[in-house]
């Protein structure tokens, strides 16, 4: 080498982005991909739920029972990171508790598409 610092020839296109910018933009996707598809998140079924006066509640021992406001043929709730995102059955898999999803919980809409709303008529004087 010469000693004369090092020059990058940049791309631009007509739109005014380069492909060293598209080729960064790609790596950053990828990177969040996967970092987003390694995350790990809390999931949580609950079997049910019950209310009991404290006195009951100390003295519970080993082997008690107690009884839950669930009916065993209704769907169990699954949140994940506390939020409620599908309906599921109790059962087993090879030997170990699990559920298995039933349904899924749409979440609310939170924006409205203006195409998708109905043009008001407008109001004629008489």
């Amino acid at each position: 080498m010469d000693g004369s610092p090092l020059i990058g020839v940049v791309v631009t296109a007509p739109d005014g982005k380069s492909s060293y910018d598209e080729e960064v933009n790609a790596i950053n996707v990828s990177r969040l991909e996967e970092n987003l598809r390694n995350s790990k998140v809390g999931v949580k079924v609950a079997l049910g739920e019950a209310r009991m006066t404290l006195r009951h509640f100390l003295s519970l021992q080993s082997g008690d029972r107690i009884l839950l406001d669930q009916d065993q043929d209704k769907p169990l709730k699954v949140h994940v990171q506390e939020k409620l995102k599908f309906y599921a059955t109790q059962g087993a898999y090879k030997g170990n508790n699990a559920v298995q999803i039933t349904d899924l919980i749409n979440p609310p809409q939170r924006f409205t598409d203006l195409l998708d709303q109905v043009p008001e008529e407008s109001v004629q004087d008489s």
